[in-house]
């Protein structure tokens, strides 16, 4: 009797661990998180079960929607590294993730948490062939979509597509369109396309900052940046003592209070070398005359003609450039719509509307709490959120001109979608 009991027990016990942990003994697809041998990562609860195994080896074998998933505080993503972990803590992720060139979307949080992004503290970890889209990132400092503080990292050929990352706090803080502060780290051959990055201190469409030993480099930017105090860049807020070379600043808007920011970087202590600005760029309305140069913060001028030519990119910024018949994946990158995207990267991706010039939409705030919206098309989708990153109001344009009557006084986000492109710009509202 006794025995059977034990023998129940134990098929028992061993049911329970293939239920929970597959039959490899973990809640990956496969694979022993070796270099050589990578944990196979194949669908969202796999993902957020990185956090287990933050030194190890993955590689991600589909692309993943979190649309609709939340934590078990309600509260939607928490970072892979956690925040606030101390030098060399294992809590910090330290693997390498590859992405397969697969992509990673709707990942929404809202947090007063620094780090907050999806990797969040990096530190000795790898980042690469990954696209992340439509991503919504809202919280308190050293914040990115891909990583918030970053220590001896690498991070190539990664995407940011159509992403917002948000600061909410009163302190300052930093943000960047893929990383939050760089140290002793790379990010090369990446870019941000659209999206909106927003922070206090020290703001940039690739890096918020790139401090001692960091590198930036064959990377472009079109994402909207702006500042409430100082220090924002289209490439970097703050080029501390690193350097950013090769790069290409693109943005629809960037947004100063200070008026020595600039196209390229902010605050200039470190090394500009061979960058370049589209030169319909608008810095708070007005064209940059002051401080353009290849090595200087506005970055030379390049326009629209150059940045539709693949001799700019192969010959002028030195990238590494697939022949258009070739297509090799040996190389990095090929001509997408209007700028370079990567070169085993869809049609999908490829197809994504990149506009060099401002809006066509047109906002004001017609009253003291009536947003008026023009230029619309039926069917644009308008979203307003405020700064704890809550969706107020959500409707589709039905002609030219919509009005969104707010209950609160504040500072609120809007967001117009349409089928091939969004558009993201701050207001505030008050009697």
């Amino acid at each position: 009797m006794k025995r059977n009991f034990l023998l129940r027990y134990l098929l028992s016990a061993v049911a329970l661990i293939f239920t929970c942990c597959g039959m490899y003994g973990h809640p990956f697809a496969g694979g022993s998180g070796t270099l050589r041998d990578p944990y196979l990562v194949q669908t969202v609860a796999q993902f957020d079960s990185l956090r287990r195994y933050r030194s190890s080896n993955f590689r991600l074998e589909a692309d993943l929607d979190f649309n609709g998933y939340t934590r078990s505080d309600g509260l939607g993503w928490y970072p892979v590294g956690q925040y606030g972990s101390g030098e060399n803590s294992a809590e910090r992720f330290s693997g390498i993730f590859d992405g397969n060139h697969h992509t990673i979307r709707n990942i929404n949080t809202v947090r007063d948490a620094w780090d907050l992004s999806i990797f969040g503290v990096v530190d000795g970890g790898t980042i690469k062939n990954l696209v992340v889209r439509d991503c919504y990132i809202d919280g308190l400092g050293r914040l990115g979509a891909l990583s918030g503080a970053t220590y001896d990292a690498t991070i190539s050929q990664v995407a940011i597509i159509n992403t917002t990352v948000m600061y909410h706090g009163t302190s300052g803080s930093n943000a960047g369109g893929i990383t939050g502060a760089l140290t002793r780290s790379t990010v090369q051959d990446c870019y941000v396309m659209d999206g909106f990055v927003y922070g206090a201190d020290a703001v940039g469409g690739i890096s918020s900052k790139v401090d001692v030993g960091s590198t930036v480099a064959n990377c472009w930017s079109s994402a909207m940046v702006e500042t409430s105090y100082t220090k924002v860049g289209g490439i970097t807020g703050n080029l501390n003592s690193g350097t950013v070379m090769n790069c290409l600043a693109a943005n629809h808007k960037i947004t100063i209070v200070n008026a020595g920011d600039g196209r390229i970087a902010g605050s200039v202590l470190g090394v500009l070398l061979n960058n370049y600005a589209c030169d319909t760029i608008r810095t708070n309305g007005y064209v940059m005359t002051k401080d353009v140069g290849t090595t200087l913060k506005n970055g030379e001028n390049a326009t629209v003609t150059m940045l539709a030519d693949v001799n700019f990119y192969s010959n002028t910024l030195g990238w590494y450039f697939a022949d258009a018949e070739d297509g090799s994946y040996s190389q990095v990158w090929k001509m997408g719509t209007k700028l370079p995207v990567f070169v085993w990267q869809n049609e999908e991706t490829q197809g994504v509307n990149l506009p060099l010039s401002q809006s066509k939409y047109t906002y004001r705030m017609a009253g003291g709490k009536e947003m008026e919206i023009s230029n619309l098309a039926a069917g644009d989708l308008i979203q307003v959120y405020n700064l704890s990153g809550v969706l107020v109001a959500s409707r589709k344009a039905t002609g030219n001109t919509e009005k969104i009557v707010l209950k609160n006084d504040g500072v609120y986000v809007g967001k117009i979608q349409n089928n091939t492109n969004s558009f993201i710009f701050k207001f505030i509202a008050n009697e």
